[in-house]
């Protein structure tokens, strides 16, 4: 059962942060370079693409609005920090579950039935 938290956290986690990222990046781009920001996915897209193709969409985005090296650059940047905050979250959720689970529950030993010699 605790995949699946953790299956769906990081999923959360990865989708909140690069919904952060990219917004932040079209705020910056819509105030500092309009010429930029006008490359920049329409909504919709934008969401679709982030959802669905999660950190390769920061990779195309920040490829799309700056069209040089230091796009390509700053979108791997990017997804490695998306990918580090959904490595962190599940390891958090796990440390969280071990903690609340409390120590394993002690059964006992195996007994081994001896049956004689095989021979």
């Amino acid at each position: 059962m605790i995949e699946v938290f953790e299956m769906l956290s990081s999923f959360v986690v990865t989708t909140w942060v690069s919904f952060a990222l990219v917004g932040f990046d079209e705020r910056r781009l819509a105030r500092l370079r309009p010429e930029q920001a006008a490359h920049a996915w329409p909504p919709a897209s934008k969401l679709s693409a982030l959802v669905v193709f999660g950190p390769l969409g920061l990779v195309v985005h920040f490829v799309r609005t700056r069209r040089s090296l230091l796009g390509l650059l700053l979108g791997v940047l990017a997804a490695a920090v998306v990918l580090a905050a959904s490595s962190a979250d599940v390891a958090l959720v796990e440390t969280a579950h071990d903690l609340l689970a409390g120590p394993p529950s002690s059964l006992p030993a195996p007994t081994s039935m001896d049956h004689g010699a095989l021979r």
